[in-house]
C-alpha cells in the first residue's frame, strides 16, 4: 500500500502538468429584476481572481509545503498575466507554462449575488495544443524530470493533455523511475496506462467502467475493470 508522509512534503519536488485556469468571482447585490428579461440585475461590489484547474492543485501542494513546478498552456492576454503573477507569488517555477497567442486563457466566471451563485460563464477552447507547444512541453519535461520526485497529471479535458502528450509524460517518468499520479477526465482511461496512481471520483469510475456503483462490491468490480484496460 502506498504511504504518504505529510510531514515530509517540504522535501517533495512535484511537477504538475495540466489544464491551468483562472477563476473569477464577481460579488454583488440584487434588488430588482431586469425589465428586458426575467433575470436579476446584479450590482457589482467586488471582484476576485484565484488559481483554478491544475492551478488549484499547485496552490494546494504549495500550502502543504511541496516545491512545485507547473506546466500548462495559457493565452498571451491579461488573464494569462494574472495567472503568472499568482504563480510567482507562490514561488512556483513557471518556465514550463507556454503562451499560445491565439489561445484564450481558460476562465471560469462566477457571479454571486447576496451569497448565492446565480450564473457561471466559461471562456475557453478545447482545441488541442499546437505541435510547437507539444515540443516545448516535451523539451521542458526532459530538462526538469531528473529533479522531481512526482509527476502529477491534472486533466480537465481542455485540449492540453492530448493522448500523445500523456504518453510522452508517462514514458519519460518511467525512464527516470519517477512516481506518476493522474486525475483523469473522460470515459477512456486507457490513455493513462502505466500511471502509478489514478484518482477518479465515484462518478468518473462508474462511467469509465460502465457500472453503476451502488455498493462496495460494485466499486471493486469497477476498479478491477479499469485496471484491466
Amino acid at each position: 500500500m502506498m504511504k504518504i508522509d505529510i510531514d515530509k512534503f517540504d522535501r517533495c519536488n512535484v511537477l504538475v502538468v495540466g489544464d491551468i485556469m483562472i477563476d473569477e468571482y464577481i460579488w454583488g447585490e440584487v434588488d430588482r429584476i431586469s425589465p428586458e428579461a426575467p433575470v436579476p440585475i446584479v450590482l457589482v461590489k467586488n471582484e476576485d481572481f484565484a488559481l483554478g484547474g491544475s492551478g488549484n492543485v499547485v496552490n494546494n501542494l504549495v500550502a502543504l509545503g511541496a516545491n512545485v513546478s507547473a506546466i500548462g498552456v495559457i493565452g498571451s492576454g491579461l488573464n494569462g498575466k494574472r495567472l503568472l503573477k499568482k504563480f510567482n507569488e507562490l514561488g512556483v517555477d513557471t518556465e514550463g507554462i507556454i503562451q499560445e497567442p491565439n489561445r484564450p486563457t481558460t476562465r471560469k466566471i462566477r457571479i454571486i449575488a447576496t451569497g448565492q451563485q446565480v450564473l457561471r460563464i466559461d471562456r475557453e477552447t478545447r482545441d488541442q495544443i499546437s505541435d510547437q507547444t507539444f515540443r516545448a512541453v516535451s523539451d521542458f519535461v526532459e530538462k526538469i524530470i531528473s529533479k522531481v520526485d512526482v509527476v502529477l497529471i491534472s486533466d480537465y479535458g481542455k485540449g492540453f493533455l492530448t493522448p500523445a502528450l500523456i504518453t510522452c509524460l508517462l514514458d519519460m517518468a518511467k525512464k527516470h523511475k519517477k512516481m506518476t499520479i493522474a486525475d483523469p477526465k473522460g470515459f477512456n482511461f486507457s490513455k493513462y496506462a502505466g500511471v502509478s496512481l489514478l484518482t477518479p471520483n465515484k462518478k468518473e469510475t462508474g462511467l469509465a467502467a460502465g457500472i453503476e456503483i451502488i455498493d462496495q462490491s460494485a466499486l471493486f468490480e469497477a476498479g478491477n475493470l479499469i485496471l484491466e484496460t
